[in-house]
């Protein structure tokens, strides 16, 4: 988010304001319209609020998926729901959205998995190709907080993550 904040403020001289509601290691389920964790009726009442307070809605942005990676085609039809739900309860069909790829190691080592985050990845490539007004932030070349068995991005690569996401919103 940093990176991505600082990256549009600079490239645009305006000021940037994110409506941020993380939560680390949550499925694409709890995020769902109706699922008991409320996670998505709780960003959508913080997007309306900030929208009340003189914000404009540019874009979603996405980054999640860690803990669904072996899911790749329910998660494409779960995303798909959930980027639909949102845009039409926001009245914001054509709303951009930005997704980012997970880890390209293979963090997973799961010996029934060999493939790792890769089918997932490559799932989120084409993003474009099945959700109207989005596309991808790749996640290659970027290195892990500790090691190989850490799926999260060390500070170095959130920085280069987020102006990622801004040169996507900025398209």
């Amino acid at each position: 988010a940093y990176g991505f904040a600082k990256e549009m403020a600079r490239q645009t001289k305006r000021p940037v304001g994110l409506v941020v509601n993380a939560r680390g290691g949550s499925s694409i389920n709890s995020w769902l319209k109706g699922s008991k964790d409320g996670y998505y009726e709780e960003a959508l009442s913080r997007v309306r609020i900030a929208m009340k307070q003189g914000g404009v809605l540019k874009a979603i942005l996405w980054h999640q998926g860690e803990a669904d990676c072996h899911h790749s085609e329910a998660y494409k039809e779960k995303i798909i729901q959930l980027m639909t739900d949102l845009r039409n309860d926001l009245g914001m069909p054509d709303l951009p959205v930005v997704v980012g790829q997970i880890a390209q190691w293979n963090w997973t080592k799961k010996p029934y998995i060999p493939e790792g985050t890769k089918p997932f990845n490559d799932m989120i490539k084409e993003i474009s190709t099945f959700l109207p007004h989005s596309a991808c932030v790749s996640s290659e070349g970027l290195t892990p907080l500790k090691d190989e068995t850490d799926p999260h991005f060390d500070a170095a690569s959130q920085i280069t993550l987020g102006k990622r996401y801004a040169k996507e919103v900025k398209k």
